[in-house]
């Protein structure tokens, strides 16, 4: 069975636009007292991982490698890229989890940053509000013509923060970013790729399955200002 990758021809070494925006967001720092009080939070983060979602019903999950880049500029505390393939038609979802203990570094990561360096149009943006399963998110649709060939991608993209609450896109993160108090604490960030061929049904109920895996994860993430 072929299995069709909603990210199989992103050019993962082109991140450098994202490194652009973050060394001018100066994500580039000293140490400060923050980052230590904030060590054995990201430790509980870290180890709560082990618990993201490796199985989902009627999806078959594939480890994705991590591009080497990504790590460098990111410098993340915890990252995570599976592919979830559906055990009939072989199309597949892309998940990518990623927490930094610099909340800036999130900022860096944005969609509408990282798939437009990498060539992607995008073509509609619409957040989404919370509901009673499901955070709120932003849902992306991009384009582009590869090799002569046209692709079509949706993105659900949302910010998890160490208050306990969410946000639909990278403000959120912005704003622990600005506290020179929580920035430390950092963000985590959600990302999940669809093939447009992918209905919008398929993609909210994949999101659903997601977000109820990873509760562990979640609610772990969410402690970090419980925790000082």
């Amino acid at each position: 069975m072929k299995i069709h990758l909603p990210l199989q021809h992103l050019d993962r070494a082109s991140p450098w636009v994202c490194l652009a925006v973050l060394v001018g967001l100066g994500a580039v720092t000293l140490n400060r007292p923050g980052q230590l009080a904030a060590a054995a939070y990201h430790k509980r983060v870290q180890l709560s991982a082990q618990h993201l979602p490796t199985q989902l019903e009627g999806w078959r999950c594939v480890e994705l490698p991590i591009a080497a880049e990504e790590l460098d500029i990111l410098k993340p505390n915890v990252m995570v890229r599976r592919a979830f393939v559906d055990s009939v038609t072989g199309r597949a979802f892309e998940l990518t989890v990623v927490q930094c203990p610099d909340a800036r570094h999130i900022e860096g990561h944005s969609p509408l940053i990282c798939f437009i360096a990498n060539g992607w149009t995008q073509r509609q943006t619409q957040t989404v509000r919370a509901q009673a399963d499901l955070p709120a998110y932003t849902r992306y649709r991009f384009d582009r013509t590869f090799e002569g060939q046209y692709e079509s991608l949706v993105v659900l993209n949302f910010v998890l923060l160490p208050d306990g609450t969410t946000s639909s896109d990278a403000r959120g993160a912005n704003a622990v970013a600005s506290s020179l108090h929580d920035r430390w604490l950092g963000a985590a960030q959600y990302m999940l790729v669809f093939d447009d061929q992918l209905s919008e049904d398929v993609q909210q109920r994949a999101l659903a399955q997601v977000w109820e895996a990873s509760q562990d994860f979640v609610h772990t993430v969410a402690s970090g200002k419980r925790g000082q």
